[in-house]
């Protein structure tokens, strides 16, 4: 080296939690389990960056998050429950939100830390060996999540990294799982056979929200969250009998946007619509020497 090293950074994160949850037997067939964690996390950047100015070097930034949640159940039957749940999470900015890569780069202040939480109500159980299920509908949002837009000001145009908008998620899940020859010939040994199918549903949309697109600032609000397709769907019947095995299952997936634009095609293929795709597979298994 013959001068400084132009970027000369050191970066420290401490980290501290505490988290409890406690089962609260109600009655015979409810129970409430509250949750409750604090988190703390100290981001403390010092150094220089000699290439390009930078006056948020150094950086101190102490964050304290108190997430809660909270699950409930509740017996219909002995092999049937209800449920219930809320949960809270964070997105903490980290080193690479606040560090420049160019001269062109600036970092929001007031940057704020990513939030959301997921809540989901649903219905599980079995009946004999027939039937198994579990069928829910859940919302997750994902609150000020972090982006880069364009800025102008009197002398020039840069980046500039910020909160740019929020999302919501909602839908349905499910699993079903039918053992139709349980009803002709309980734990038949020749008989055992299985349907199943693992199915979601999503509609993720952008409540509010702006990006960069080609040095523009565009309002994505209403668009669909990019690469989040609309249904996800597994299926299959699978067979048994002593060592033997075999298995068909059949997984489809709708088609979804790459970018938060909802771009339909572009020149260089880099961004547009990613096509919906069925996807087959059949195996055979046979077990030796058990």
């Amino acid at each position: 080296l013959i001068s400084d090293y132009k970027v000369d950074l050191t970066f420290n994160t401490v980290n501290y939690a505490v988290f409890a949850e406690n089962v609260f037997t109600l009655t015979e067939n409810l129970s409430v389990t509250p949750g409750f964690r604090f988190d703390y996390i100290g981001t403390d950047m010092t150094g220089q960056i000699t290439a390009f100015d930078t006056p948020e070097v150094p950086f101190k930034l102490d964050r304290k998050f108190p997430l809660f949640g909270v699950g409930a159940e509740y017996k219909l039957s002995p092999k049937i429950n209800a449920y219930a749940n809320f949960t809270q999470a964070y997105r903490p900015v980290l080193h690479s939100d606040i560090l420049p890569s160019s001269p062109l780069d600036r970092t929001d202040p007031n940057l704020e830390d990513a939030k959301g939480d997921n809540s989901e109500l649903g219905i599980r159980g079995s009946w004999k060996n027939v039937f198994q299920w579990d069928v829910n509908y859940f919302l997750l949002r994902y609150n000020n999540r972090i982006g880069t837009l364009t800025e102008t000001d009197p002398t020039e145009t840069y980046f500039y990294k910020t909160n740019i908008g929020d999302m919501l998620n909602q839908g349905m899940e499910a699993y079903i799982e039918f053992h139709p020859f349980e009803l002709l010939a309980p734990n038949s040994r020749y008989l055992n056979i299985g349907l199943f199918t693992s199915t979601a549903y999503n509609s993720a949309h952008y409540k509010k929200g702006t990006v960069n697109s080609g040095g523009n600032n565009v309002n994505i609000t209403g668009n669909d969250v990019e690469n989040v397709p609309a249904w996800i769907s597994r299926n299959g019947i699978d067979y048994h009998y002593k060592s033997f095995s075999s298995s068909f299952q059949f997984s489809y997936v709708s088609e979804s946007f790459s970018d938060a634009l909802n771009t339909a095609s572009s020149a260089t293929g880099v961004n547009g619509i990613v096509p919906s795709y069925f996807l087959m597979d059949f195996n055979l298994t046979y077990r030796f020497a058990q």
